[in-house]
């Protein structure tokens, strides 16, 4: 139990560790249903796998393209800005999404679209999460966030 202890004990002691972890939860929850919504809508308009992967394609290559480039923008400015930026970039666009859907005008280039913009709002989460909690906690309580 000593191991679980230590682990999680950084929810318990560090007040801005227990609010980013529990609003990255629910980032994450939010952008894998997000996800599987897109992924639905688009073969339920196709009917085509193929017009699937292109969606899958879609979201990912900002990633794949543009991690370098999102490691120096982290490092240049505020991560606490680009974090406002990024999650506030993925309401906006579950909101455009929810709003095309419900008035039953969406189309596939805009949900290819939308998809395109969460990869690049993605591409910022892994440097921007680990600069900002490295930059609270320094290299003695980096592993569990606790001071």
């Amino acid at each position: 139990m000593h191991f679980f202890d230590n682990t999680f004990s950084s929810l318990i002691h560090s007040k801005n560790f227990r609010y980013f972890w529990i609003g990255q939860c629910v980032s994450v929850m939010g952008t894998w249903v997000q996800r599987t919504a897109q992924t639905w809508l688009v073969y339920k308009m196709t009917n085509s796998a193929f017009l699937v992967g292109l969606l899958a394609a879609a979201q990912f290559l900002p990633i794949l393209l543009l991690t370098l480039v999102a490691g120096t923008l982290i490092d240049r400015y505020s991560k606490r800005l680009i974090l406002i930026i990024t999650q506030s970039g993925f309401l906006l666009l579950g909101v455009v999404m929810t709003v095309l859907v419900y008035t039953n005008i969406v189309q596939y280039w805009e949900v290819v679209a939308i998809a395109s913009v969460t990869g690049c709002c993605k591409v910022l989460i892994p440097q921007r999460g680990s600069r900002l909690l490295w930059s609270w906690w320094g290299t003695k309580t980096y592993s569990t966030g606790s001071p």
